[in-house]
C-alpha cells in the first residue's frame, strides 16, 4: 500500500494516513481518508528548523488603515520563528491603538526616532493605506533607505512599495529604482 502523508499548516499535530489501494499517482485525501488519520509527532526535519530566527530583530512599521493581515500574519508567524518584532511607528511606543482597516488593533513597541537601521536584520512595510501616511516620515523612509543600501531584507507588501518608491538612495532616485519589483496598480510614483 501506499502512505501519505498530510501535515496540518497551522496546527500543533501532523497526521498521516496509511491507504491499501493500488494508486500510481498521489490523490487528495477524501473525508473518508480523514477518519483514518492518526497524529503524529512532528519531524525532526521541523524540530532542527524550529526557532530559526532567534535573536534576529525584524522591524515592522505600522499607522492607521493598515491591511490587518499584512502585520498580524507576519508578526505571528515570525515570533513562531524565534524573532523579536518591533511594531514601530513615529508616535511614542504604545502611546496609541492603530487599528486596521477591518478594525484590528495593534500598539507599537518602539517610535521610529528611537530605532536604528543597524539594530534590525530585516524590515517589513505592510500595505493598505498605512503606507501613505508612513511615506510621509523623514525618519522613516530614512530607515527604509539604509536598509536597503545596507542589503537588508525589506519586504514589502500590497501597498508597501510606496515607502520604496519614496525613500531615496544616495544618488537621489528612488531605492526601488531599476529593480524588479511587485506592487498595487495605484502606485504611480
Amino acid at each position: 500500500g501506499r502512505r501519505a502523508r498530510q501535515r496540518a499548516r497551522g496546527s500543533a499535530e501532523h497526521c498521516v494516513a496509511d491507504f491499501d489501494d493500488e494508486h500510481s499517482s498521489p490523490r487528495e485525501l477524501s473525508a473518508v481518508d480523514f477518519g483514518r488519520l492518526t497524529p503524529t509527532p512532528p519531524s525532526a526535519a521541523l524540530a532542527r528548523t524550529a526557532m530559526a530566527l532567534t535573536g534576529k530583530v525584524v522591524g515592522m512599521f505600522v499607522d492607521f488603515a493598515y491591511e490587518d493581515l499584512e502585520v498580524h500574519y507576519p508578526l505571528i508567524r515570525l515570533r513562531e520563528e524565534g524573532a523579536t518584532v518591533w511594531l514601530i511607528s513615529i508616535k511614542p511606543a504604545g502611546a496609541l491603538t492603530y487599528t486596521g482597516k477591518h478594525g484590528y488593533p495593534c500598539k507599537s513597541d518602539k517610535c521610529i526616532d528611537d530605532v536604528s537601521s543597524s539594530e534590525l536584520h530585516a524590515l517589513i512595510l505592510p500595505g493598505g493605506f498605512a503606507p501613505d501616511y508612513m511615506r510621509r516620515s523623514a525618519a522613516m523612509l530614512k530607515v527604509v533607505s539604509e536598509m536597503v543600501a545596507a542589503a537588508k531584507p525589506v519586504a514589502a507588501i500590497c501597498h508597501g512599495p510606496w515607502m520604496l518608491c519614496s525613500a531615496r538612495g544616495a544618488d537621489g532616485k528612488p531605492v526601488c529604482s531599476g529593480v524588479k519589483c511587485t506592487g498595487f496598480v495605484a502606485i504611480k510614483d
